[in-house]
């Protein structure tokens, strides 16, 4: 909560100037972030960006074809987004009041993180229905600081911000079986790279993008997130989507050269409640 606060503050400003119309969304050329990189540090490649106008896409997931999207801030809707024209497929209730800031896909259900109460619900895709829930490890505290999710096959990972710690969950009961101290000083995002048994994290304090072998916690490469509050991610293919304050990117971790693509996302103001 400590972070959200603050995040709570931008919002109040960024509220006044946002535009009442649809949304109308632009990929731009991605070259090089170089100017969202700290000085001595280098910068995630941006393949393209979605500017939103609403705040704080904390849940990111990927299924293998779409894209599932949700808010912290606005709406306690969960949106399907195709990836090619960023349209929206489909949507569906989430299973509170805003403030989810985890999303994970298990190749057949959802799992969603609400950061304030510290449940981690496991969600039909189809109608948003609750299929089971599990306490986040920071449950049973006043402030349980709980976000990002991301799932290996067999279980599912996550990130405590609060206490700085990659955690790894049994599905069935939250039960922990792994732990590591995060590199920053903030984990927020999280996703799960199959073919290369990786995580990828976001840190909302350093900025920073870092992909960690799971075994030992150790980093294996990083770089500057594309903006200055990176929170959910997904892997797609060898890109991540990166949820940011106002922007959902898609980034080049790996610096390697990608494709710029041009989308538009219409409509998606009209589906919130």
């Amino acid at each position: 909560m400590r972070f959200i606060i603050i995040i709570s503050v931008l919002v109040l400003c960024f509220s006044a100037i946002a535009p009442s119309e649809a949304i109308t969304i632009r990929g731009v050329d991605g070259g090089s972030s170089t100017d969202h990189a700290a000085p001595g540090r280098d910068a995630c490649g941006i393949a393209s960006n979605c500017p939103l106008d609403y705040l704080l896409p904390g849940g990111v997931a990927y299924d293998g074809t779409y894209i599932w999207l949700a808010f912290y801030f606005d709406t306690s809707r969960i949106f399907q987004i195709d990836p090619e024209s960023c349209s929206v497929v489909h949507s569906i209730p989430g299973p509170t009041s805003p403030g989810i800031a985890g999303l994970a896909w298990d190749g057949q259900t959802l799992w969603a993180c609400h950061e304030q109460n510290g449940t981690i619900y496991q969600l039909d895709p189809t109608d948003g229905t609750i299929m089971s829930e599990i306490p986040a490890p920071g449950h049973d505290d006043s402030d349980p600081n709980s976000a990002g999710l991301a799932f290996d096959g067999t279980y599912l990972w996550h990130a405590d911000y609060g206490h700085n710690m990659i955690y790894k969950l049994d599905p069935a009961d939250g039960a922990i079986l792994d732990s590591f101290a995060s590199p920053g000083n903030c984990a927020s995002g999280l996703g799960y790279l199959a073919s290369g048994e990786v995580l990828v994290l976001a840190d909302c304090y350093s900025h920073e993008i870092y992909i960690i072998n799971p075994a030992d916690g150790n980093i294996t490469s990083s770089c500057g997130a594309a903006s200055g509050h990176p929170w959910g991610l997904a892997w797609m293919s060898n890109l991540v989507w990166s949820g940011d304050l106002d922007t959902l990117y898609l980034l080049d971790v790996n610096q390697g050269t990608v494709a710029t693509e041009e989308h538009s996302w219409d409509g998606l103001k009209a589906l919130y409640r």
